[in-house]
């Protein structure tokens, strides 16, 4: 017994995902989905980013949720720039990310995804002090 997909193809050959379609047809229903005039690929990602934004509870300095409004105030006030390291976003592979204080959840500052992963690895006050320490007896 051959296992088809809901279009009908053979899915030993191209395969299936859990809802049943095969690479084909998913590939497919894709192209026409986003060929229709109501999908809005900026719309789309402008909800994503308020979503992961809202999924982490970042906030702003007067505790208002952190939305895609303020995200492109900071970008025009930072003039398209990470705050760390001042590049500028069209010199970066992706786009500036919001980064935010993980206890208190208010935002930082735009950040490109280097300078935040690195400050993310020190965001303890604690373990920066003692750093701070460790380099001065060093030096």
């Amino acid at each position: 017994m051959k296992q088809l997909c809901i279009w009908g193809h053979d899915t030993k050959i191209t395969g299936r995902d859990t809802k049943g379609y095969c690479r084909a047809c998913k590939s497919r229903c894709t192209k026409e989905r986003r060929s229709t005039v109501k999908y809005d690929y900026i719309a789309e990602k402008r909800r994503t980013r308020e979503s992961a934004w809202k999924h982490w509870g970042i906030i702003n300095q007067d505790g208002t949720p952190f939305k895609t409004v303020d995200f492109d105030r900071r970008y025009q006030i930072q003039q398209g720039c990470c705050a760390v390291c001042e590049r500028h976003q069209s010199n970066l592979g992706r786009t500036l990310s919001a980064d935010h204080d993980h206890q208190t959840k208010i935002i930082r500052g735009l950040l490109c995804i280097d300078c935040n992963r690195k400050i993310a690895g020190v965001d303890d006050s604690n373990f920066l002090e003692r750093a701070r320490n460790y380099l001065g007896m060093t030096i």
